[in-house]
C-alpha cells in the first residue's frame, strides 16, 4: 500500500517550528512543540488535533532518530524525559531523541480519568466503568494504530527519511505494530518487556506472576540472611491470601485505613514484582503482616500509588486495553492461565468489568506479520512478571533478524540498568551487540530484613 493512501485527510503536512525548552533529563535546551495531526486516518477530514512533542537534538555526526514509545498504555513519552540520563545517555550523542506524547496522555489531550488513590480492586474498577463514556466516543483516536500513524505524520514532518524505535512494554506493542504498517522507514527496534504482536498481556497477567514469585523465592533462598529469616515466606503469602477472603487486611495509607480483600492484595503483590527493589521488600512484608503488622505492605502500596497515579492517563489505559485485549475468547485463555497461581484469572477480571464486556473480536487493524527484517534488540528480566524472556521469543516467530538479552535478577524495563545504555547505543550504530555479558551477570538488590 502506498503511504499517501495512508493517510485519509486533508490535512496537509508542514514543518513545525519548534521552540526551546527545558526537560527534566537534559542539561542543556530541548525543542518542544505541538503538532497538528489528523483527527481521523480513517476519514477524509480538515479537522486536527494537536500532539506534544519533545525532541533532543544530538550532540554530533547525526544519524537517524530514536522515536520513544512509552508504556502502559497509558504513559506520555514526552514525561520520560529522564531517560535522557539514563538509557540514552550514550544514544544522544549521535541520535535525535524524539518523545511523542500519545493522544489522551501529558498534554496530547490527556484522558485521566478520576480513578480513587487506593489499592481496593472494586473501587478503583467502579471509577472506570464511571470513565467509559468519555472514552468509548473517542476510542479511535487512542489505538495503537493511531498511534503509529501519528508517529508517521510526526516523522515526516520532521523531515526524517528513518527511524530507530525504542519501545518500552506496551510501547513495544506499539512499535512493531508502526513497523508492520511502515517497514521502509524502521531502521532498527528495540523492544525492551517485549509483547509479541500475538500475545495478549491481560493474560500474561494471570500466567507469569507465579513464576516471577517462584523465581523471587530462589533467589532468597539462596541468600544467606534472606534464607534464614524467611524459610517459608511464599507459602506464608497462601495463608495470607487464605485469611484475606475471611477478614481483609488492613493497611494505612495518607493517613486513612484501607481494607484489601485477597485479590487486592495478590494485585500488590504482582505489581510489586515490576521492580527488584519493592520485590526485595516481599518476603518481609508477608512474614510481618502474618504477625498482625502490615507497614511494609502499606509501604509498597503507597509507592506503587504514587508512581501509578504520577504516570498513568487511564482513560488512555481504558481506550487502548478494551479494544485490542478485552474480546471473545480470551477471558477462557485467562483462566487457565491463571490455574495453579497466585492471582488466578484475577488480572484479566478486573479490565474484563473495567470494560463492561468483551468485544466480539480484537481490533482489526492489529495483525501478526510473517516477518519484520529489520535489525531487533530484544531485552527481558527474568522476574518480570508480565512480559519474562518467554513473551519476547512468542516474537521470535516472525522476528527473522532479533538479539534477544535476557537479564537474570531484573524485573520489568531494564535499558537504564547498569551498563544497557552502553550496548543500546553500540546496537543503534551498528544494528547489534557483540557481547552482553555485562549485564547478564546483574545481580538482586540486597533483601529488606
Amino acid at each position: 500500500m502506498l503511504l499517501p493512501s495512508l493517510f485519509a485527510s486533508i490535512l496537509t503536512l508542514a514543518s513545525v517550528d519548534m521552540q526551546s525548552c527545558y526537560v527534566t533529563g537534559s542539561e542543556k535546551e530541548v525543542e518542544c512543540a505541538m503538532f497538528d495531526v489528523p483527527l481521523t486516518y480513517q476519514k477524509e477530514t480538515n479537522e486536527s488535533v494537536q500532539l506534544h512533542v519533545v525532541r533532543h537534538r544530538a550532540w554530533s555526526n547525526e544519524k537517524p532518530p530514536v522515536f520513544v514509545l512509552a508504556g502502559g498504555p497509558g504513559q506520555a513519552a514526552t514525561e520520560m524525559t529522564h531517560m535522557l540520563n539514563t538509557a540514552f545517555k550514550e544514544v544522544k550523542k549521535q541520535h535525535d531523541i524524539v518523545f511523542v506524547a500519545q493522544r489522551g496522555s501529558g498534554l496530547s489531550n490527556a484522558q485521566s480519568c478520576r480513578v480513587p488513590q487506593t489499592n481496593d480492586i472494586p473501587t478503583v474498577t467502579q471509577a472506570m466503568q464511571a470513565c467509559q463514556p468519555v472514552i468509548k466516543p473517542i476510542e479511535e483516536q487512542l489505538s495503537t494504530d493511531t498511534l503509529a500513524r501519528d508517529i508517521e505524520w510526526v516523522r515526516k514532518s520532521l523531515g526524517y527519511s528513518s527511524i530507530h524505535l525504542w519501545g518500552g512494554s506496551y510501547g513495544t506493542f506499539a512499535a512493531q505494530h508502526y513497523a508492520a504498517t511502515f517497514p521502509v522507514t524502521v531502521q532498527s527496534l528495540v523492544l525492551d518487556a517485549a509483547v509479541a504482536l500475538d500475545g495478549n498481556p491481560l493474560v500474561a497477567g494471570n500466567r507469569y506472576p507465579q513464576q516471577s514469585l517462584e523465581r523471587l523465592d530462589s533467589i532468597c533462598q539462596q541468600d544467606q540472611y534472606c534464607s534464614t529469616q524467611f524459610p517459608d515466606w511464599k507459602n506464608g503469602l497462601d495463608t495470607l491470601l487464605t485469611n484475606a477472603e475471611l477478614s481483609p487486611m488492613s493497611i494505612s495509607y495518607n493517613g486513612q485505613e484501607m481494607q484489601l480483600d485477597r485479590h487486592s492484595i495478590a494485585s500488590l503483590v504482582r505489581t510489586s514484582l515490576y521492580s527488584p527493589e519493592w520485590a526485595a521488600r516481599l518476603p518481609l512484608a508477608v512474614t510481618t503482616a502474618l504477625q498482625g503488622d502490615t507497614r511494609i505492605f502499606g509501604t509498597l502500596n503507597s509507592m506503587i500509588l504514587d508512581t501509578f497515579n504520577s504516570s498513568m492517563y487511564v482513560g488512555l489505559t481504558l481506550g487502548v486495553l478494551c479494544q485490542e485485549h478485552v474480546y471473545d475468547g480470551q477471558e477462557e485463555l485467562a483462566s487457565e492461565a491463571g490455574e495453579h497461581t497466585f492471582v488466578g484469572d484475577s488480572y484479566y477480571q478486573f479490565w474484563l468489568s473495567a470494560c463492561g464486556s468483551e468485544r466480539i473480536a480484537q481490533a482489526d487493524y492489529i495483525t501478526t506479520p510473517k516477518s519484520l527484517s529489520m535489525p531487533t534488540l530484544l531485552i527481558s528480566g527474568t522476574l518480570d512478571p508480565i512480559t519474562p524472556e518467554q513473551s519476547a521469543e512468542q516474537a521470535l516467530s516472525y522476528l527473522t533478524n532479533a538479539q534477544h538479552i535476557v537479564i537474570p535478577n531484573a524485573s520489568h524495563t531494564n535499558s537504564g540498568r547498569g551498563c544497557m545504555p552502553k550496548l543500546l547505543n553500540e546496537f543503534f550504530v551498528t544494528g547489534g551487540v557483540s557481547d552482553a555479558t555485562c549485564i547478564t551477570s546483574h545481580q538482586f538488590p540486597p533483601f529488606m530484613l
